[in-house]
């Protein structure tokens, strides 16, 4: 049988397509109301402040969960989508604050 090869499309694909069923997750992240079923793997390698957050024996290592609930939960979606995806949709129906420094770095 020919082994089968993947596109970075059809990983990223996939790896985003876990996000959304929270399949095999094993990092819980919060903000406001809304959760997000990530994988360590994925989110630790693309960032320096979950990496962090996951290393040694900071409450978040233990509990598999990250609050991040002084942040806007709109950013951090765009922010969790960039991680899964290398992109983000900025054509969203939610506001942020205008001027705001959450807004402002989206469009850097």
């Amino acid at each position: 049988m020919a082994p089968t090869h993947y596109t970075k499309n059809d990983n990223l694909t996939s790896m985003y397509n876990c996000l959304m069923t929270g399949a095999f997750s094993n990092l819980t992240i919060i903000c406001g109301d809304k959760t997000w079923n990530a994988y360590r793997l994925v989110v630790c390698t693309k960032s320096s402040f979950f990496r962090q957050a996951c290393a040694g024996n900071f409450q978040e290592a233990v509990s598999g969960v990250i609050n991040l609930e002084d942040e806007n939960p709109l950013a951090v979606k765009l922010m969790v989508d960039f991680l899964y995806s290398d992109d983000y949709d900025m054509d969203i129906d939610e506001e942020l604050p205008p001027g705001s420094t959450s807004e402002l770095c989206m469009h850097v």
